[in-house]
């Protein structure tokens, strides 16, 4: 067993391409034992970026387990068997201590060197798409009858985006007016999921409105794909609308392609 190397800068361009805030709790991790980041910590951009990293050198590095069905900027369990394994194939394992799941010092550095040394690796072809942009327009106005819903997604990795409807079963209304954002998010599925296979996804939506700030949540269900169902959450859903009144909506329905 050996120390493991560590270093005091991030040098892959995959790190250095996540946000200023995510690289400052990187570099935190990097240089100070008491930032480790651990299994089940509270969700975060760092997380993510370290669990895109290792599916980034998994195939450089086969038999290593590929993180799948885990939830966005989580340590999670899928995340926690990746991170072991990536350790004792490395021998990221202090002296005197035992393997553990703990993203550290040598972990981090001995990833950020692999990321600079593979360069840009492609998207694993069997997973399809894994970063895509969620883009949400809606007018809840409730004398109107139904709301109008519209869902564009699109895949930042490659030429691959639908817009599509949500055609409402069920709604529960108590927000006025109208709501237009957008978040991206990282998920990978065991088979190749394009934005077409969404096309007749059963879809959840929850959008709340309080303080000036709008959040939001969906479940898409693409079961009978194989794939599904797919829980996405929206952090930081950015509201531009400009409308202050505040409130909630819940729509139930289906997804259909086009508008």
């Amino acid at each position: 067993m050996s120390n493991p190397a560590t270093k005091s800068h991030l040098e892959s361009t995959h790190f250095r391409s996540f946000s200023k805030a995510t690289q400052a709790r990187l570099l935190q991790c990097l240089r100070n034992d008491a930032a480790n980041i651990r299994p089940f910590s509270a969700p975060g951009e760092a997380i993510e970026a370290i669990k895109q990293g290792l599916n980034r050198v998994q195939p450089r590095n086969p038999g290593m387990p590929l993180i799948v069905g885990s939830q966005t900027n989580a340590f999670d369990q899928a995340m926690i068997n990746t991170v072991r394994d990536y350790k004792l194939r490395k021998n990221i394992i202090r002296a005197g201590k035992q393997l553990d799941n703990v993203v550290g010092r040598g972990t981090l550095a001995q990833l950020d060197n692999d990321l600079k040394a593979f360069g840009a690796l492609p998207p694993v072809a069997v997973l399809g798409s894994t970063q895509w942009r969620f883009t949400f327009v809606g007018d809840s106005s409730a004398f109107l009858g139904k709301g109008k819903f519209f869902l564009d997604i699109a895949s930042t990795q490659r030429n691959d985006g639908l817009q599509f409807a949500l055609i409402e079963k069920s709604s529960t209304n108590q927000m006025a007016g109208g709501f237009r954002g957008s978040c991206t998010g990282a998920f990978v599925t065991e088979r190749a999921t394009f934005a077409a296979k969404f096309g007749s996804a059963n879809c959840t939506l929850n959008v709340v409105r309080a303080n000036g700030a709008l959040i939001g949540s969906i479940l898409l269900d693409i079961g009978r794909d194989g794939n599904g169902p797919i829980s996405i959450r929206l952090p930081r859903f950015r509201d531009e609308t400009e409308n202050d009144l505040g409130g909630s909506l819940t729509v139930q329905g289906a997804l259909s392609e086009g508008r």
